[in-house]
């Protein structure tokens, strides 16, 4: 028997060996801990924690392991706030593995996409290639998606998702590295690109998170009838 770890998918081809009931495969969701699984972990922590507490960390993180344990010691101090990242020492832990392990890691041109395309969600290759001017897009989500950076395709479709925390950081650094004026730019760009596939939704929340108000206003008058967002109730 030969065991193999690696945080990317090795190189081999075993689709014969797989064939054959003769591979066992250990991927990221099967390491991803359930609901049941993280209060279990609780309980061997010996930490107790509210339904609605161990409900929001297992959001946040994801059934993340590392995320988990860059948790324990904000579960630890029994702070009960709903959202885990705002929490000054978990968003400093989650930022410092995140920067330390994953973001420093890619090549200049990766982690300047990374952090661009954080700003809309669904990543959506073809819109980020028209905002950004860069036809590598596809190719560095889909080898962030390969190598595990926290990126997952959404089912058979061609768009992708960041882990929560994982955009999070990203947008942090982001505004850190190009400043709230560029990244208000950015935004516009990312709504400008939805016109021409008629995402009025998404549209609309680029034109909102820029402060361009008027312009967001424009489209729900235009085209309320046609789009259902909150911004219309």
């Amino acid at each position: 028997r030969v065991v193999i770890a690696s945080r990317t998918t090795p190189g081999l081809t075993l689709s014969r060996l797989r064939s054959q009931g003769a591979v066992f495969d250990v991927g990221e969701v099967d390491l991803k801990f359930s609901l049941e699984e993280l209060s279990a972990l609780m309980n061997a922590w010996d930490i107790s924690v509210s339904d609605t507490t161990l409900r929001q960390v297992h959001k946040s993180t994801e059934g993340w392991a590392a995320g988990l344990v860059l948790t324990e010691a904000y579960l630890r101090s029994g702070d009960e706030a709903p959202d885990l990242f705002a929490h000054r020492m978990m968003q400093k832990n989650v930022y410092e593995y995140l920067a330390e392990e994953v973001l420093r890691k890619q090549p200049a041109e990766a982690r300047d996409i990374l952090m661009k395309v954080a700003l809309i969600d669904p990543r959506d290759p073809a819109i980020c290639m028209q905002a950004l001017g860069n036809n590598r897009v596809r190719q560095i989500l889909a080898e962030a998606e390969e190598g595990n950076l926290f990126t997952a395709r959404i089912g058979d479709t061609e768009a992708f998702r960041f882990h929560p925390l994982f955009r999070e950081f990203l947008l942090l650094r982001l505004e850190i590295e190009v400043g709230a004026e560029a990244m208000k730019q950015l935004r516009i760009s990312f709504a400008e690109a939805y016109v021409k596939s008629n995402q009025y939704k998404y549209q609309i929340d680029q034109y909102l998170a820029a402060g361009e108000n008027p312009k967001a206003e424009t489209i729900i008058q235009a085209e309320g009838k046609r789009i259902s967002h909150p911004a219309l109730t």
